[in-house]
């Protein structure tokens, strides 16, 4: 690991692999099932711990983690050794177990995700945006929150992420 640069109080972590570096991030947005709002505070918390756990048994870091009732944000440092579809697929199918072992409701994650790639000086700005999902949705629901993080990335939403 190399520390590649601070900006405010945010370290950028890059990988030195091979003579390439690599200073990846990625802010995964996914949902539950039917936008349920299932994921209780007594849910997050293992679930994230779990995440964090599968990401860095990955050889890869989150950086920054939280949700609501109905869906979960990451940022995660990547590497060129991962497709960020297996580390989604592997993040969903593990928690997804996780949360069937613990509650009584057949518990599934939305089939699609959202992902935007973070460029190094927007990394501390979206960890704050993380941290604070509790206040974003106070004022915005989460498919309003997805069409606008979407529309910054000159993105329109997908039929299949409004399921």
């Amino acid at each position: 690991m190399l520390k590649f640069a601070t900006i405010g109080l945010e370290e950028i972590e890059c990988v030195l692999c091979m003579g390439s570096l690599i200073c990846q991030y990625v802010h995964i947005v996914f949902a539950t099932k039917g936008r349920m709002p299932l994921l209780t505070y007594d849910l997050l918390k293992p679930i994230f711990e779990s995440i964090k756990t599968i990401v860095s048994e990955m050889g890869l870091s989150v950086v920054a983690i939280n949700g609501v009732s109905d869906h979960v944000h990451i940022l995660i440092r990547m590497d060129q050794n991962h497709l960020l579809s297996d580390v989604v697929r592997d993040i969903k199918r593990s928690t997804s177990a996780l949360v069937r072992r613990n509650t009584e409701f057949p518990f599934k994650w939305q089939r699609h995700y959202a992902a935007f790639s973070v460029s190094a000086n927007a990394v501390p700005c979206v960890i704050r945006y993380i941290h604070n999902q509790q206040q974003h949705h106070n004022e915005i629901d989460s498919l309003g929150e997805l069409s606008h993080i979407a529309n910054l990335a000159g993105e329109e939403v997908p039929f299949d992420l409004l399921e």
